[in-house]
């Protein structure tokens, strides 16, 4: 018969071990806070106007993104939140917008202390 006690690399259940509780700052890593919000690339390649089609955006230092699509006129077709996927921001349409040649995307990026940048992409 095996003694499966000896066998363990775990620490017994019940047993004293402690964990140490180290305090970081929220965001140590890429979205510290002397970093302001950066909106690095935006790729509007495969919007065509129709509902579903999808701009991609690189944006570093933030915890919020916002798109508005403005028609060539200047007045907004539709707007809202993006997704981020790994670093990678997303953002899905959802009208169609047939005339979108001439119009522009405007993206802002924010952070958790408040500031915040703009960019604005001609659409082709």
């Amino acid at each position: 018969m095996i003694n499966f006690k000896w066998l363990s690399i775990l620490p017994a259940v019940g047993s004293n071990v402690r964990r140490r509780h180290i305090k970081r700052p929220p965001y140590e890593d890429e979205r510290s806070a002397n970093k302001p919000p950066d909106i690095r690339l935006v790729i509007t390649d495969c919007y065509r106007g129709a509902i579903n089609d999808v701009i991609y955006m690189i944006v570093r230092n933030v915890d919020h993104v916002m798109v508005s699509i403005l028609s060539a006129e200047g007045k907004e077709v539709e707007g809202g939140a993006a997704m981020n996927s790994n670093g990678v921001w997303s953002y899905r349409t959802a009208v169609a917008n047939p005339a979108f040649p001439g119009g522009r995307v405007v993206v802002k990026a924010g952070n958790v202390w408040g500031e915040e940048t703009e960019m604005g992409v001609a659409v082709f």
